[in-house]
């Protein structure tokens, strides 16, 4: 698939998620588990940054010369299925200083190719030694 490519489902437009932690559905909690549900898994990708261990749950920063984060990738048609992942996340769009996250379009480099897809990324400056290699193991780097 093109970067950027958005296809057609059932007269829609198909948009993406990258997830990498309390966002995939074995992760989820009771509160936002309905939603992900609603959401299609298409497979694995891996996006460039830095993944932190925030205590209940990890933050990326992306980065281009960062290493490769794992998550996995879903579609969904309906755009009003971001708002409640916004509200959990804590990203409000309207001031986005202010929010813990921000929900960003980002290179998802997939087996078969590569997209464009939202992630939520960390909106906050956090400490080196929170750094980690992968979620929820919190194996330090």
């Amino acid at each position: 698939m093109k970067p950027g490519l958005m296809k057609e489902h059932r007269g829609l437009r198909t948009d993406y998620l990258f997830v990498y932690g309390t966002l995939k559905p074995e992760a989820a909690p009771a509160e936002i588990a309905e939603v992900m549900r609603q959401l299609r898994l298409i497979g694995s990708g891996t996006i460039r940054g830095f993944l932190y261990d925030l205590g209940e749950y990890p933050g990326v920063r992306l980065d281009a010369n960062g290493g490769e984060i794992k998550g996995e990738i879903f579609e969904f048609d309906d755009p009003a299925i971001l708002k409640p992942l916004d509200a959990y996340e804590g990203y409000d769009p309207e001031v986005h200083g202010k929010s813990l996250f921000v929900r960003r379009r980002c290179h998802v480099q997939l087996k078969e190719g590569n997209l464009f897809s939202w992630v939520y990324e960390y909106n906050r400056q956090p400490r080196s030694s929170q750094q980690i290699d992968s979620w929820p193991t919190g194996e330090k780097l």
